[in-house]
């Protein structure tokens, strides 16, 4: 335990350099000049930067319990070796603490008249002292008290520390953290940034930050909040995908000259090129582009029972995609009939059909979301894929109907995968195929992001 004890206090104590020595009635100023008519507290916090200090209001009788796990200050107990000549003082040697009868060599923290001081883990009667080399002894309350009251000095209970710190990540956690995408290091410059991310994302690891509170002896740090992203002088909340430092990037749409930002939980920044290095530079991090999109989503076949119902079948797999766990059964008795393609399902002797508006209310039952895209892009359809949502587009020239329903599950540089909900099968079809074949730019979706069954 002692061992074990005298690694974490050293690990703590090389993060504190001496700055030359300050006793009880003198404190150092940040320029070096000399304060009289010290304020313990100030000379408490400068020995201890970014630390929460108080003072202990605590007897004898009560301290040990009061640092049994804790640590405090205490100021002005430690002296320094002079020789008196002539009516001047020159300092002989280093600082000590004197007990008894003996002058024990001590270091204040910060070269400051500050000590450590808890309760001793295997001598549980007394306290443990230590000083800013590492050195430990045991002290009795009785003559702690005793000293303080001898010198003037004061107790002061010490808290947690704050700090702001990157949230680690590495690159495979990267790649697991927005599943389906497939991702290459993207090695580019600020200056070609732009244009390679123009129209295109790419995820941008290492940017958010975490403020931690961290206790005296370096353990673990304890989040206090949310994760976020420095921007200036402020502190903007932003989740990580998939609980890690993972944003996605693009070029931004409505001002081309920076990057736009999205978190898992569909907020957008604007952010500048250089900026963006600057932390990635800072924190590690770095940029992976999203080159494909491929969701794992179960194909569910309409026949036998519904050889006439794609577009609700093909939307049911959308729908799961999402996060619903739709059978067909259910997701097909959720289509109104109607006389009108546009308020629900059309079936007659000649027609068989539905428009997309109904399809994006069903959408908005269910997950909350449902976008009508009809009229759209392949780019905006490979938008929403990137972002997290698959699609239902209506087709022509499919298994011989005049129209076929199918579900966009993703896409690479060829084209888009689908899932065909009239044999049950996967399948992958060329954008130019894509495009002769999309009928009438027919398309549902969701936003991802507001989506009520996702997980982030």
């Amino acid at each position: 335990m002692k061992k074990y004890a005298l690694t974490a206090l050293f690990m703590l104590l090389m993060a504190f350099a001496a700055a030359g020595t300050v006793f009880a009635g003198e404190a150092a100023g940040t320029d070096g000049q000399e304060i009289t008519a010290p304020d313990q507290g100030g000379i408490v916090r400068a020995a201890f930067p970014g630390w929460e200090i108080h003072i202990m209001e605590t007897g004898g009788e009560t301290v040990l319990d009061d640092l049994d796990g804790e640590f405090a200050v205490v100021y002005g107990i430690l002296k320094r070796d002079e020789d008196k000549a002539d009516g001047e003082t020159e300092e002989t040697g280093g600082t000590y603490l004197q007990i008894w009868a003996e002058k024990l060599p001590m270091k204040g923290f910060g070269g400051y008249n500050c000590l450590l001081v808890t309760r001793c883990p295997w001598d549980r009667n007394n306290l443990l002292l230590t000083d800013a080399g590492g050195e430990r002894m045991l002290f009795a309350v009785g003559d702690l008290f005793r000293l303080l009251e001898k010198e003037g000095g004061g107790l002061f209970g010490i808290g947690r520390r704050k700090a702001v710190l990157p949230v680690a990540v590495t690159e495979e956690q990267a790649r697991t953290a927005l599943p389906g995408r497939m991702l290459e290091k993207l090695e580019t410059d600020g200056d070609r940034i732009l244009g390679g991310l123009d129209g295109k994302y790419a995820v941008a690891a290492g940017l958010l930050s975490q403020e931690y509170l961290s206790g005296p002896l370096g353990t673990d740090p304890v989040p206090t909040g949310e994760a976020f992203l420095l921007k200036w002088t402020e502190r903007l909340p932003m989740n990580g995908f998939g609980g890690k430092n993972c944003l996605l990037v693009t070029r931004c749409g409505w001002d081309r000259n920076n990057l736009l930002l999205i978190d898992a939980a569909g907020r957008q920044t604007l952010f500048a090129v250089n900026d963006l290095f600057r932390i990635m530079d800072e924190n590690g991090g770095f940029l992976l582009e999203v080159t494909a999109v491929r969701y794992d989503v179960e194909p569910v076949c309409q026949r036998p029972e519904y050889p006439l119902y794609c577009e609700m079948v093909a939307a049911v797999m959308m729908l799961n995609q999402a996060g619903a766990n739709l059978t067909k059964n259910e997701g097909v008795a959720l289509m109104p009939f109607s006389s009108d393609a546009n308020k629900g399902y059309v079936r007659g002797d000649s027609i068989n059909t539905v428009n997309p508006p109904p399809i994006a209310r069903i959408a908005e039952d269910v997950l909350g979301t449902g976008v009508n895209l009809t009229g759209t892009t392949t780019a905006v359809l490979r938008d929403y894929l990137t972002r997290g949502a698959a699609a239902v587009v209506w087709m022509n020239g499919m298994h011989g109907f005049g129209v076929h329903a199918v579900t966009l599950t993703g896409y690479d540089r060829e084209g888009f995968f689908f899932n065909d909900p009239w044999n049950g099968e996967k399948g992958h079809m060329p954008y130019s195929q894509f495009e002769r074949q999309w009928s009438r730019r027919k398309a549902v979706s969701y936003e991802p992001f507001k989506n009520i069954l996702y997980g982030g």
